[in-house]
């Protein structure tokens, strides 16, 4: 669930850290997440059943982030709760600061405009305001040509054989979770994540194995074919800007 959450809001141009994904084997954890979270605009306090009742260091970082918030200017949005499985919100207070957790308005991830809801409050609090507009089209090969498999402006997609999936594939040799397509940066990466099954990316007379058991990702370019299994998809992408903006359009790069 952590790594998902991190991936979305990657793919919305966010810059998110995550210990286990961001700290380099060698670094001394007890320094480095401590220092991400005085550094951090914004400190998402992710909350199940499970982590509301550890005790020990997952408290500690809590604590800290509710520290750097009683720090912040009045009305300030740093510490935004998010609830992953309609836990209760924990009773973490610092009352030398007048600051409790549960004195934040939460986000219950699960609900239909959860991670709307996220997104939203993190861009008010970073002040951003670039509006990124996207359409990709996936189609599949057949033997009768393309089928139109998808289109959407989502910045996230999934792939593989699981029927939540965003491109269901049902074939045996395709991993239950196989990749996503990540909308970031105003450009789309192909992210490889199967254990078992590789991946093909076909451009031109060039092929680029994304081998099985090691997590890739690689920048997407317009009629990019992507191989997993006995199936092989189609990319095709527009991206707009509502100022200082750029185009990409369905042309083949070259």
């Amino acid at each position: 669930m952590y790594n998902l959450l991190y991936l979305k809001l990657q793919s919305y141009g966010f810059k998110p850290w995550l210990d286990k994904i961001d700290l380099i084997p060698g670094q001394n954890w007890q320094i480095e997440i401590p220092e991400a979270i005085r550094k951090s605009d914004i400190f998402i306090a992710c909350l199940s059943r499970i982590s509301v009742q550890k005790q020990g260091y997952i408290q500690k970082e809590f604590r800290l982030a509710l520290d750097t918030y009683a720090q912040k200017p009045p009305g300030s949005i740093y510490l935004i709760p998010v609830k992953l499985n309609g836990c209760e919100i924990p009773d973490y207070q610092m009352p030398e600061f007048g600051v409790s957790l549960r004195d934040i308005q939460w986000i219950e991830l699960g609900q239909e405009d959860g991670f709307e809801r996220l997104v939203r409050a993190v861009e008010y609090a970073i002040g951003t305001g670039k509006l990124i507009e996207s359409n990709l089209k996936i189609f599949e090969k057949t033997t009768n040509g393309e089928k139109l498999k998808i289109e959407t402006n989502s910045r996230y997609i999934t792939i593989g054989r699981s029927p939540k999936s965003d491109v269901l594939l049902e074939d045996k040799t395709i991993s239950w979770e196989h990749g996503y397509i990540l909308l970031i940066e105003n450009e789309y990466f192909y992210r490889h994540v199967s254990k078992t099954n590789p991946t093909y990316i076909k451009r031109h007379h060039e092929e680029i194995l994304l081998r099985q058991d090691i997590t890739t990702e690689i920048r997407l370019k317009n009629n990019d074919r992507i191989s997993i299994g006995n199936n092989v998809l189609i990319i095709q992408f527009n991206l707009f800007a509502d100022f200082n903006g750029y185009t990409t359009t369905q042309e083949e790069d070259s």
